[in-house]
């Protein structure tokens, strides 16, 4: 018998699992004319700007519900909040959030579109080219290396997603599909890079929950982005499908149907939240290798969950692309799991603290600094700051290193006087790249 965490965790990753594939199904099922039938009928709300901001909507009220006391206390097995939603965070992490939606929002944007112009099962494949623009963005923009075996994954990588597109005509509505896929991916990567430098510094226990030091957690990010996000998106769907929503012919069919178009937006807002809060609850459970590798098989599954519901037709060439393309995300999570890219990443992230470690130009942190050189003269160790990059040099090899173990050089700060203070924690930051679709 499995024990009950094991069997936690497999009935978490099939709830994931399905969510994650009911999310891009209905999302297509509502985006795409039905052209089997004859004749073919129109898409039920050919809206993917609008469907996006809609699936925001959802995921925000019902961040706000699973942290809402009233409301969790009437769920079976439940009874009270998942989390506290922190009603003053702060505008530092408000402005991250902001920025963190930018990406959201376009990402998300074009996955939809993309979704409305090929098949769920191409834009999942094209997605699995994460890794590719993850390691040429690191390897070329920051200089990070790698090992061989990350490298050599690229390559069945590639090859397996162009295998895999081969059934695509590359009309226009192809073309445009493929494009937006690209992006979509290109925007999640970035998005990842961009959030490793939003580190969250979240204060102790002892700190109120509704507190702007506070620490927060996923459901709060997923709350705030989702807000941040709403706002993006509002006048981006007037621009894009006001028009055609209201006075277009494309109206006419949504009143006829109105009634399953609801259902199917609302069964998609609700699965698009439950994919997130699962991959979070998967995550709680294991460590972040096996949650890399279970979410390599919820694409795998997504895929072919695709194929099946859609009753898709995929060739030979096609399946062996779709193969050789999870061997090459398996070989890639298997240098991950070696720690070679854990390694590497990490090696960029301390040099870019490094360059952000010292010189707070505050009065507490000229306090703190003025501490740390008398501290220098009797651990034997020398600080040089150089210039407008603020360098900062550790000491001949016989000496303490600071950059070796900043701890033995540097004491802890003073504690936070009132609310002034210049260690406003940030946001915390997850991956939702592959939460998202």
């Amino acid at each position: 018998m499995p024990s009950p965490k094991t069997a936690a965790f497999v009935l978490s990753c099939l709830m994931w699992y399905f969510a994650s594939a009911l999310s891009s199904n209905t999302s297509k099922a509502l985006l795409s004319s039905q052209k089997k039938v004859s004749p073919p009928t129109p898409a039920p709300f050919p809206y993917p700007v609008t469907l996006t901001l809609i699936q925001f909507i959802f995921i925000h009220a019902l961040s706000a519900s699973v942290a809402s006391a009233t409301i969790m206390r009437h769920v079976p097995g439940m009874r009270k909040p998942v989390t506290r939603i922190v009603s003053n965070p702060g505008w530092k992490r408000i402005s991250d959030m902001a920025k963190l939606s930018v990406f959201n929002v376009v990402g998300h944007a074009l996955s939809t579109v993309a979704i409305s112009r090929v098949p769920v099962s191409t834009v999942h494949t094209i997605k699995a080219l994460t890794p590719l623009f993850t390691v040429l963005s690191f390897r070329f923009v920051f200089g990070v290396q790698y090992s061989f075996m990350a490298y050599f994954s690229l390559v069945p990588l590639t090859l397996g997603v162009m295998m895999a597109c081969t059934s695509l005509s590359f009309s226009a509505n192809d073309l445009v599909g493929l494009i937006t896929a690209l992006a979509s991916t290109l925007i999640f990567v970035a998005q990842s890079i961009y959030s490793k430098n939003l580190v969250g510094r979240g204060s102790d226990k002892n700190v109120p929950a509704d507190s702007k030091d506070a620490k927060l957690d996923k459901i709060n990010i997923l709350y705030y982005t989702s807000a941040c996000s709403i706002g993006i998106m509002i006048p981006m769907a007037l621009y894009y499908d006001g028009a055609k929503m209201f006075f277009g012919e494309e109206s006419i069919g949504i009143k006829a149907s109105s009634l399953y178009v609801f259902s199917m937006v609302s069964a998609n807002g609700i699965v698009q939240f439950a994919q997130n809060f699962l991959a979070f609850s998967v995550l709680a459970l294991v460590s972040p290798v096996t949650y890399s590798i279970a979410s390599l098989f919820k694409r795998v599954f997504v895929i072919c969950f695709a194929i099946i519901w859609f009753g898709q037709s995929v060739s030979i060439l096609q399946w062996f692309g779709i193969v050789l393309t999870f061997v090459g995300l398996y070989i890639y999570n298997d240098a991950k799991s070696s720690k070679s890219i854990a390694k590497a990443e990490e090696k960029m992230e301390l040099d870019q603290r490094k360059k952000e470690m010292v010189l707070p130009f505050t009065a507490r942190g000229a306090a703190w600094l003025s501490t740390a050189n008398e501290a220098k003269h009797t651990q034997s160790t020398s600080i040089s700051l150089h210039g407008p990059s603020n360098s900062i040099h550790s000491a001949p090899s016989h000496h303490v290193s600071f950059l070796h173990d900043p701890r033995r050089t540097i004491p802890s700060p003073p504690p936070s006087r009132g609310p002034s203070s210049d260690d406003e924690s940030g946001m915390i930051t997850g991956k939702l790249k592959d939460t998202s679709r």
